[in-house]
C-alpha cells in the first residue's frame, strides 16, 4: 500500500493531521508520569495530550495537575474500566476535532517516532479506520508482544501473531488484521463517527476486539503500522478478576459477532474450554478460583456486564498462598512448566538446586520457544500450532510420566494439568521467591480423567440453554448501535 504522507515532511506543523492522545489510568501514578515524560519528546508537535483518571485514590490526578499543566485532565467520579475512561477520552477528542485519537495504555512506553508511523500509514488509505503499533515486550526489548491478530471463529480464540518471537524488520510497513490491542491504537476521526464508542458492557477485555470488528461492517480496516514501536508488559501473568473478565467477555463477544448457526461451534469450544478451568480449580482446591470463574458463566447468562463486583463468598483465602513455603527441594528430575511468565520460569530455574545427578527441564509451547533460544536448560516444546491441541497435551503429559519426572514446578495459580505425571508438585512464588508444595500428584490422575470427562458431559447439557440465551434473547440487544453521546466538558 503506498502512504500518501512525505516522511520528510511530517514534521511540518501545516501538514500534521491533529492527534488527541489519550491516556486512561488508575492508581498507576509511577507508570502514567513516566509515559507523559516520553509524550513530551514525540517528534509530532499537532498533538495534545488527555488524560482520564478513573477515580484513583493514590494520588495521579495531583501530580499530573502539577508536573504537566498542559495536559488536559479529566477526573471520572467512578472507575469506568478501560472501556469507560477511552468513551470519556474520545468524547472529548470528538468535540475538540482532532483528526485522530491515539489511545495508550498508562504502563505503556512509546518510542518518539511511534505516533508519526501511525499517522503516516492512516493517511496513506481513508479506508484505514485503525492503526496498532507493534508492541515489543517491556521486560524483553527483543521480542514482540503482539503484531495484531486474527480471530479463530470456530475455535472461539485470538491468534496474536508473531507473538513471541525475536523482533524482525517487516517487508512492509502494514498489516493487515483482525484488530490491535487497545495499548497503542490510533483511530481516525470518521471512523468513530461512524463506528460509535467503545461498548462499556466489556469494562475490561475484548473490548478492543469488539470495536475494530464493528469499524469494519462500516467498511474501516484495521492494520499495524509496523515500524511504530510500542512497549509494553507482557499479557502473561493476570489477576483473578481477569478469568471473570475472559470468561463473561468471550462469550459476549462471539454472541455479538457469529451468526446463530455458526454460533454453535464456537460456543462448544468456549464453554467446553471454561467448563474444564472450573473444574480443575475444583481439583486442585482452588476454591476461590472456580468461584469466580463460575461467576463469569452465570453472568453472561443472566446479562450481568460492565464492572465486576464480587459477592459474598466463603472462599476468602488465596489457596496458593495458604500452602507453607518448602525451599528444601527434593528430586532428581524437575520439569518447569510455561503457564507462567518468562521471568518467574527463569528465576525458578536459577533457585532450583542443581548436582551433577539431578535433570532440569523447561517445558514450552512453540510460540514461546524464541524467549528461551539463549538459555542454557532442557527443552521439551508443546506444539500449539496443532489444529487439535487436547491431543498434544496428551501427547506430551505420556512424554512427562514415560521420562519419569518426578517433580513438576509451576509457576502461575492456575496450575497444570502436567503436575499430574509426577510424584510431586511446587508452585513458585515469583513474588516472595518460595517453592510451595502443592496436593498433586500422579496418585490423583484418576480425578483428572473424571473432570475431564465430565467437562463434556457438563458442556453437552448446558449448551443450549447458553446457546438460547447468548443468540436468541441476547443477541437482539447486542445489535443495538452504540452511538457517541454529547457530553460538556
Amino acid at each position: 500500500m503506498n502512504c500518501q504522507l512525505n516522511p520528510d515532511n511530517i514534521r511540518s506543523l501545516d501538514l500534521l493531521p491533529s492527534v488527541g492522545i489519550v491516556i486512561v489510568s488508575w492508581n498507576k501514578k509511577v507508570d502514567l508520569l513516566k509515559l507523559l515524560d516520553q509524550i513530551e519528546s514525540l517528534n509530532y508537535s499537532a498533538a495534545a495530550v488527555v488524560v482520564v483518571d478513573n477515580a484513583s485514590d493514590d494520588g495521579s490526578a495531583d501530580e499530573v495537575k502539577s508536573r504537566h499543566p498542559k495536559v488536559t485532565l479529566i477526573v471520572n467520579e467512578t472507575n469506568l474500566g478501560g472501556t469507560g475512561g477511552f468513551n470519556t477520552g474520545l468524547d472529548y477528542c470528538r468535540v475538540q476535532g482532532f483528526d485522530y485519537m491515539w489511545l495508550l495504555d498508562n504502563d505503556a512506553r512509546i518510542t518518539p517516532d511511534a505516533l508519526i508511523h501511525l499517522v503516516r500509514v492512516a493517511e496513506g488509505d481513508p479506508t484505514i479506520g485503525v492503526v496498532g503499533s507493534k508492541i515489543l515486550n517491556a521486560e524483553e526489548p527483543a521480542y514482540i508482544v503482539k503484531l495484531g491478530a486474527t480471530i479463530d471463529w470456530p475455535r472461539g480464540l485470538v491468534r496474536s501473531k508473531s507473538q513471541n518471537v525475536r523482533n524482525f524488520e517487516s517487508a512492509s510497513e502494514l498489516n493487515d488484521v483482525d484488530y490491535v490491542p487497545f495499548c497503542s491504537a490510533l483511530i481516525r476521526r470518521s471512523c468513530f463517527q461512524a463506528t460509535g464508542r467503545l461498548d462499556e458492557r466489556f469494562f475490561l477485555y475484548w473490548d478492543d476486539t469488539d470495536y475494530c470488528l464493528r469499524s469494519k461492517r462500516h467498511g474501516y480496516k484495521t492494520v499495524v503500522a509496523t515500524n511504530s514501536i510500542v512497549y509494553h508488559p507482557s499479557f502473561t501473568e493476570k489477576s483473578r478478576d481477569y478469568s471473570y473478565y475472559l470468561i463473561r467477555n468471550t462469550f459476549l463477544f462471539f454472541a455479538k459477532h457469529v451468526k446463530p448457526i455458526p454460533q454453535i461451534l464456537s460456543f462448544i469450544n468456549i464453554l467446553n474450554r471454561f467448563i474444564k478451568n472450573l473444574l480443575f480449580a475444583r481439583l486442585i482446591g482452588d476454591a476461590k478460583g472456580a468461584s469466580v470463574l463460575f461467576r463469569g458463566l452465570t453472568d453472561f447468562v443472566c446479562l450481568r456486564f460492565g464492572k465486576y463486583v464480587p459477592g459474598a463468598s466463603p472462599y476468602t483465602e488465596d489457596f496458593l498462598q495458604s500452602l507453607l513455603s518448602n525451599n528444601d527441594l527434593k528430586g532428581s528430575s524437575y520439569l518447569i512448566t510455561f503457564e507462567g511468565s518468562a521471568d518467574a520460569m527463569k528465576l525458578a530455574f536459577e533457585l532450583l538446586p542443581k548436582n551433577t545427578k539431578q535433570r532440569i527441564t523447561i517445558l514450552i509451547p512453540y510460540s514461546r520457544s524464541d524467549l528461551y533460544s539463549d538459555y542454557h536448560a532442557n527443552i521439551m516444546i508443546l506444539d500449539d500450532r496443532v489444529n487439535n491441541l487436547f491431543l498434544e497435551y496428551i501427547r506430551v503429559f505420556l512424554k512427562i510420566v514415560t521420562e519419569r519426572f518426578d517433580t513438576v514446578v509451576t509457576t502461575h495459580r492456575s496450575m497444570s494439568p502436567f503436575a499430574f505425571a509426577a510424584s510431586r508438585t511446587y508452585f513458585f512464588d515469583f513474588s516472595s521467591r518460595a517453592f510451595r508444595k502443592v496436593p498433586i500428584s500422579r496418585g490423583k490422575l484418576p480425578l483428572l480423567i473424571l473432570s475431564i470427562l465430565s467437562s463434556y458431559l457438563v458442556t453437552v447439557i448446558i449448551l443450549p440453554f447458553f446457546w438460547g440465551v447468548g443468540v436468541f434473547l441476547f443477541r437482539q440487544q447486542c445489535n443495538v448501535p452504540i452511538t457517541s453521546v454529547d457530553r460538556k466538558f
